[in-house]
């Protein structure tokens, strides 16, 4: 049998490959054993054996758990089983095929694109259904079982390739944060998306997995970190104090209504927080019931199947190739036709297996032989049961079960070491008394024999060690040969083989290095480098829609026309660009860049027009300054209207006995109102509706700036003058001038009739 898959007996459950392996434990795709008819597969997470005498950690991990298995919710990935085989710990639990939101994110930066606001949107409100279930999730009592993530990042999303949205590790956080043995290595990378109570070490409630769900929000529609400091302290102090800006200084697509709800949900005053996640879920929920047309699983799934096109197939390739791994026998039918190079007899028919007989799998490592890789299958006695041993030729494992013998190619070398990468499959199998046990038997006795031989013979090491330092450290990356290590310099790289090694360091600030060497078996040798800074200017690339826009830096106008700019900027500062046409919106973007990275955008500029869309009952005909417009049967819209201006509005009824409506219009800071008048009756004296309105003009100043009036932006800079003032309803206003980082703000009272000079107010 050919396949590229080697499966490993776990009890009842089918190995068929493994998944993925972090710092508490590996994950494994599974079936169960003797179920011809169950199509799906299965995910078997299991304790790695440096934490299996961990009793504390074992204690945490089988109580949550235990809180977990209670979970059935189509947003929480299902967990189905948690058990014991030996001293393996494990976990089973539902298969997901698709991808987590790391992945998703990497994929849309590769291509330099952007999540769509909408899928964001319904990614996080898929995410938030999943914890409010949890959060409110009680025991068959009654008693709230008060359950909290700890630990949402990227990581612990996935997204099906059929549009599902899925939280997952419930309750495997909490007891890992909690084991001072692997608290540094199972929270590293993920401080970013801590709730600042959580950061500063207090007590925490559901409400803190409300806030990492807007980080991951944030996150989704900026494609960039919230949250992400040069080291890890600085990482947590940023969560704790550092300023949120809103997602749509990063992302001109985000709406307003986004932005108040990230700003809800990322709340560091904890009652002033979302205090649900079906809260936060109610806000995305409406948001999206706006969106023509709706974003669905369906959207989402194909979306994923449109993104991950060679994942997908690679998916459905598997699927004959697990196919034939239905019993335990299938899985030894593979060794044995793996054995063919032992040149022995065809092995006897084999006894069906009986329950009792578990399967055991001890330590095993995922690591490739370095020269041959050979399985070879024995049976001490008839009354013992016959063992698969799986092992790297140059190299001699004893494993901690009754197996002590090896099987060499000629010209091998092998070493001895005490911690080797060995999987022994013991299925309890018993073979029938036939010749071929006496051979076997025979071969056994000889392959000891050799192995005190070797034992004897062969001391020698086979490979060498590296020792890596850099200047800087934190944040290098080292990769060997290709292969990138886990961890920043200074690093002990061991068992690496003997002759020519390729060593990168690299670090996004500074100017790779790549080393070539050769190291001698049983040697050690020391690269120590010094890395040179990159440049510290970083390049900003605009295509405009207009020649004669204006683009400002910093608040600084930058010399250049056409609709291709490019300028150079210091990194590392944060910057703000500013583009600036008279009668248009200013596009404002902020960022900060790294050495020789470039802020590339397209910008298209939005005209600071309004409209006016009316209807009346009865109909009548629509008269602006004078000037007929049309009927107002149904609704009629007037489109570019200046917004600095004001208009005498006049409806003029078709039908006998009504009186015209009449009233002056004044855009102020809304640009499109819809309005459906009713007409009244000749004779009808209630008092008319008035609109009271003053002018604004603002006094000169040695820069302009942007004007915003109770919080939206106008579209208009100073100076305001005279000839052209901005009405504004009468009341309380609040002026805010902005421009770059330089903000000032003033609060006025707008008097009808009256013009009002406004000075800007000092920095």
């Amino acid at each position: 049998m050919s396949t590229p898959v080697r499966p490993i007996i776990f009890g009842k459950y089918c190995l068929l490959e493994r998944i993925s392996v972090g710092g508490m434990a590996e994950v494994f795709r599974a079936r169960p054993f003797n179920a011809p008819g169950f199509k799906r597969f299965l995910a078997v997470k299991r304790i790695l054996p440096n934490l299996a005498e961990d009793e504390q950690f074992i204690s945490m991990f089988v109580d949550e758990a235990k809180i977990s298995v209670q979970l059935n919710h189509k947003r929480v990935c299902q967990i189905y089983e948690l058990g014991r085989l030996q001293d393996s710990f494990y976990i089973v639990m539902e298969f997901i095929a698709g991808k987590n939101l790391l992945q998703i994110q990497n994929h849309l930066r590769a291509q330099k694109k952007m999540m769509s606001v909408t899928q964001a949107a319904f990614i996080a409100l898929g995410i938030c259904e999943g914890l409010d279930y949890a959060h409110r999730k009680v025991s068959d009592d009654g008693q709230p079982l008060n359950i909290i993530h700890r630990d949402i990042s990227p990581q612990n999303i996935l997204v099906s390739y059929e549009g599902e949205v899925k939280v997952i590790d419930f309750g495997i956080a909490r007891a890992a944060t909690k084991n001072k043995q692997t608290q540094v290595g199972v929270l590293k990378g993920k401080f970013g998306y801590m709730s600042p109570e959580q950061a500063q070490g207090g007590d925490i409630d559901h409400r803190s997995d409300i806030f990492a769900v807007g980080a991951l929000l944030w996150e989704m529609l900026t494609s960039r970190r919230l949250f992400h400091g040069k080291t890890d302290f600085q990482t947590l102090d940023l969560v704790r104090t550092g300023e949120i800006e809103p997602a749509s200084a990063r992302n001109s697509r985000v709406p307003p209504e986004i932005d108040r709800i990230l700003a809800r949900a990322l709340e560091r005053d904890v009652s002033r927080r979302y205090q649900w996640a079906s809260e936060f879920a109610d806000d995305l929920r409406a948001f999206l019931a706006g969106i023509k047309p709706g974003f669905t699983e369906k959207s989402l799934s194909q979306w994923m199947c449109g993104n991950f096109v060679d994942d997908l197939e690679y998916e459905k390739s598997k699927l004959p190739v697990f196919a034939p791994f239905v019993t335990v026998q299938d899985v030894i039918r593979l060794n044995h036709e793996a054995a063919e190079d032992l040149d022995l007899d065809e092995l006897d028919e084999i006894d069906e297996l009986e329950e009792d007989d578990a399967t055991s799998v001890v330590d095993v490592v995922d690591r490739p032989a370095k020269k041959v890789r050979k399985e070879f299958v024995l049976a001490e006695n008839e009354a013992e049961p016959m063992a698969t041993v799986v092992m790297n030729l140059d190299e001699i494992h004893l494993p901690d079960a009754p197996v002590d013998f090896a099987l060499l190619d000629d010209g091998a070398s092998p070493r001895v070491t005490a911690s080797m990468p060995v999987t022994v499959l013991t299925p309890g199998i018993r073979k029938r008394k036939s010749a071929n046990s006496l051979v076997l038997r025979a071969l056994a006795a000889a392959l000891v024999v050799a192995l005190v031989a070797l034992l004897v013979t062969w001391m020698r090491p086979t490979t060498a060690t590296l020792r890596i330092a850099s200047e800087p450290s934190i944040g290098v990356l080292v990769s060997v040969n290709g292969v990138t290590q886990s961890g920043s310099p200074p690093l002990v790289i061991e068992d690496i083989p003997p002759g020519e090694v390729l060593v990168t360091l690299s670090h996004p600030d500074y100017v790779p290095v790549t080393e070539r060497a050769t190291v001698q078996a049983g040697g050690t040798l020391a690269i120590e480098r010094r890395l040179a800074p990159l440049p510290r200017e970083a390049t900003i690339q605009l295509t405009l829609d207009s020649a004669d826009a204006q683009v400002y830096l910093d608040g600084e106008l930058l010399p250049g026309s056409g609709t291709q700019r490019e300028f150079a900027a210091a990194s590392g500062a944060p910057h703000s660009v500013e583009v600036y046409r008279p009668g248009f919106f200013v596009e404002t973007y902020q960022f900060s860049l790294r050495p020789s990275e470039a802020f590339s955008r397209d910008i298209v500029l939005r005209p600071v027009t309004a409209s006016l869309t009316l209807r009346s009952v009865p109909a009548g005909t629509l008269f602006v300054n004078g000037e007929e417009k049309g009927p107002t049967t149904d609704w009629f819209t007037v489109d570019s209207l200046d917004v600095d201006r004001t208009y005498e509005i006049e409806i003029r009824p078709d039908a006998p006995g009504y009186r015209p409506f009449t009233q002056t219009l004044v855009f102020d800071t809304y640009y499109q109102p819809r309005n459906s008048v009713v007409l009244r009756r000749i004779g009808d004296n209630s008092a008319e509706v008035v609109t009271e309105w003053g002018n604004l003009t603002t006094g000169a100043a040695d820069r302009w700036y942007r004007v915003f009036v109770d919080g939206r932006d106008t579209g208009l800079v100073t100076p305001i003058t005279p000839e052209r003032p901005l009405p504004l309803k009468a009341g309380e206003r609040t002026i805010r001038f902005v421009r770059a980082s330089d903000e000032r703000s003033v609060t006025v009272q707008v008097v009808n009739g009256q013009t009002l000079l406004v000075d800007i107010p000092p920095g």
